[in-house]
């Protein structure tokens, strides 16, 4: 088995056993999900930048996919969930369904678009917590 095959059959696997639905598995590996779907459907090959990055993101081991694997009996564990997620959390809300939804109907650079402004807005508030607490600090300490 060539080292392209191998690394669907892992990105697949990851996949179905982190019980996400593919437009979160995506996000996790911060990719549309429409790469994914590409990936695994073999429509286009997984090289090794990206394959280093979704290790990175997903917080696996460097080069887990590109060894042959013949079963993952819990590869949750293999996948870091977010600081405070919850198995709860791995189910979307009819809210978060319905922004998948729309998310999945724009095009490609919208949609990159939109996940940069997400996250700037996310770094933005967890740099407005963190300065709080740290004043929170000084007038305490």
């Amino acid at each position: 088995m060539e080292t392209k095959d191998i690394r669907r059959k892992n990105l697949k696997s990851l996949m179905e056993s982190s019980e996400l639905s593919q437009a979160s598995f995506a996000m996790r590996c911060d990719l549309s999900p429409s790469m994914i779907s590409q990936l695994i459907n073999g429509y286009r090959n997984l090289g090794n930048s990206l394959s280093r990055k979704i290790e990175e993101k997903l917080s696996i081991k460097r080069g887990w996919l590109d060894v042959p694997h013949d079963e993952i009996i819990n590869s949750n564990e293999l996948i870091e969930s977010p600081p405070g997620s919850t198995e709860r959390d791995k189910k979307l809300t009819p809210q978060e369904e319905h922004l998948v939804d729309l998310f999945r109907q724009m095009p490609e650079r919208e949609q990159s678009r939109i996940i940069n402004e997400l996250k700037e807005k996310a770094d933005d508030y967890e740099r407005i917590i963190n300065e709080l607490l740290e004043r929170r600090k000084r007038t305490l300490g």
